[in-house]
């Protein structure tokens, strides 16, 4: 079987039409440089759009959530445009390249096309700047403490706050505003904020006093990198969220009820009755029984405790009532002044 070739010259053809379609969609391929996805309110970064073909111009070029500050070109030289943006303080932000080509119309003039670029310029702007904190201050210990638990180690925390919807860029530091008679287990104080404030993750550990309070625990997000770098200019202590606060008191106590070991007296009855008070709270110093006019306590029981024992006078009650009247009030010396329930 006999081969047949090509003759030289069509072969060189060939090559020459191959080097020219690979040259030409090299130089159709543009796209920008890599660049940071997270970016700081009011940090000016510089975007390099490349592959620019010859006679491409650059018009209308703009950034959501921040500015454009020069007027970009196409560089002949390097086949680059530079876009030089100064992002807001929005929570995204993108770049519109503004890259047009040239083609003549059915008139023979030059109109001028948008070019798209996929993917341009998107970031996350690591902004805080009015948003509100998703979710309250909790508590490991609860909020309501009992008036006599002394001194208390609680655990705060609010919900991780994440730039993104895809939870790759979290919020790293917190500032909290502990009252001064609260002791802070580990924090550092956030010195540009004032005295009160310290610096945390989301949680913060802490150490209650004892005695009678009500005190107010506030918490913001900081963008704290962005603030303290110079070249952004942000004034300090700035890139803050709205503040969450949660309320950290002990929590008086009550005399919910007192019992009786019978639920009626009969004509003449002065067998021993039971009496307790039930509390909402422990730590109860002592108790002070009020009595009905005649009734006495029984032999060998105290007159100060929850419970005690009474012997009635068989009677019925003064002024044609059927009902007994019986007053308790309990004492907490836990704290100075002692608290009193009553009943």
């Amino acid at each position: 079987m006999s081969r047949k070739y090509l003759p030289c010259s069509t072969k060189i053809i060939l090559l020459t039409i191959l080097s020219c379609w690979l040259r030409v969609n090299t130089i159709y391929a543009q796209a920008f440089r890599s660049y940071t996805k997270a970016v700081c309110p009011n940090q000016t970064v510089v975007y390099i759009l490349e592959g620019i073909p010859s006679g491409y111009r650059i018009n209308g070029a703009s950034a959501t959530g921040g500015a454009v500050l020069n007027s970009p070109s196409v560089n002949t030289n390097t086949n680059t445009a530079e876009y030089q943006v100064k992002w807001g303080t929005g929570a995204t932000g993108s770049v519109a390249a503004g890259l047009q080509r040239p083609r003549k119309d059915s008139n023979g003039n030059t109109v001028w096309d948008d070019v798209p670029i996929s993917p341009s310029p998107s970031v996350i702007i690591k902004s805080v700047f009015g948003i509100n904190i998703n979710g309250p201050i909790t508590s490991s210990g609860g909020t309501d403490l009992p008036l006599c638990g002394g001194a208390q180690t609680l655990t705060l925390s609010v919900p991780q706050y994440y730039y993104d919807d895809a939870r790759q860029y979290p919020a790293e530091a917190y500032v909290w505003e502990i009252p001064s008679n609260f002791t802070v287990v580990n924090g550092v104080q956030a010195t540009e904020f004032g005295a009160g404030r310290w610096l945390s993750g989301n949680s913060i550990t802490i150490t209650v006093p004892a005695g009678q309070f009500s005190q107010v625990v506030r918490v913001v997000i900081w963008s704290k990198d962005c603030n303290q770098n110079p070249a952004y200019g942000n004034p300090p202590a700035t890139l803050i969220s709205f503040a969450q606060s949660v309320v950290i008191r002990r929590t008086t106590p009550v005399i919910s009820s007192v019992t009786a070991s019978r639920a009626s007296l009969t004509c003449g009855d002065r067998s021993p009755l039971t009496l307790t008070a039930i509390t909402s709270q422990a730590g109860v110093s002592s108790f002070q029984w009020s009595l009905p006019a005649g009734w006495a306590f029984a032999s060998g029981s105290s007159s100060n405790a929850a419970s005690i024992s009474v012997i009635p006078t068989g009677s019925a009650p003064a002024g044609g009532s059927n009902i007994f009247q019986i007053g308790v009030t309990a004492r907490y010396a836990c704290v100075v002044p002692a608290c009193e329930a009553s009943l």
